[in-house]
């Protein structure tokens, strides 16, 4: 799934009012119960465009040939309730992308550890909570994601405990992303001395950091 820029004709400002009111990154994941934390994952659907962080489900399938101009392996899934059938090349899982300011390579991950060939067909007929993807490039132009997938398995408790965590882990990984590159064109783009976006993302990392700390 390729992403659009939604941030355009949007000014740095508003920008950051965007990213820091965002429904998605101010949802407390510990103010509901299990229940209803795991409906409102499956009700998710994939936020593009100028999101930070996800929480969407994905049911995968299996992996099947794609008949195309270049035939490919695609692992097919659907997102949540809706039963749309998506799919995802196998190559741009198990490849890097170029992160789209330090062009350093980053890979989609499960748990936290690399997707490789070797355990890509481990992931069909499983669920995984999406938290979040960074954007980079694949080859020059074209757009890419890694994505941050943690698996879904066990009791509810269990599965609303995994929820809660990548949940957290993600905007403080993707808040310290946008005070980290600030001038990206996925981020604030272009900043005015007259905006401090240092300390809005700093207390919200703190705020963030707390809640970890407090829950473990």
């Amino acid at each position: 799934m390729e992403e659009i820029n939604a941030w355009q004709g949007m000014d740095p400002e508003a920008r950051l009012g965007a990213i820091l009111q965002d429904r998605v990154i101010r949802f407390d994941p510990y103010a509901v119960d299990d229940e209803t934390l795991l409906m409102c994952a499956e009700r998710g659907f994939w936020r593009g465009g100028a999101a930070l962080t996800q929480m969407a489900v994905f049911h995968f399938h299996d992996i099947r040939e794609v008949k195309w101009k270049v035939n490919y392996d695609a692992l097919f899934f659907h997102i949540g309730e809706c039963e749309e059938e998506l799919s995802i090349p196998v190559n741009s899982l198990v490849n890097s992308v170029t992160h789209h300011i330090t062009k350093h390579p980053v890979y989609s991950t499960i748990n936290g550890r690399h997707i490789v060939r070797s355990n890509i067909e481990a992931l069909q007929h499983k669920s995984v909570f999406v938290s979040h993807s960074i954007h980079g490039f694949i080859r020059i132009y074209r757009a890419g994601q890694a994505y941050r997938m943690h698996s879904l398995h066990g009791r509810p408790g269990r599965r609303a405990a995994t929820i809660r965590k990548a949940m957290i882990q993600a905007r403080i990984e993707m808040l310290g992303e946008v005070l980290a590159y600030p001038e990206s064109s996925h981020y604030i783009g272009g900043i005015p001395s007259s905006i401090d976006y240092r300390l809005p993302l700093r207390e919200a990392i703190a705020r963030l950091r707390h809640i970890q700390s407090s829950v473990l």
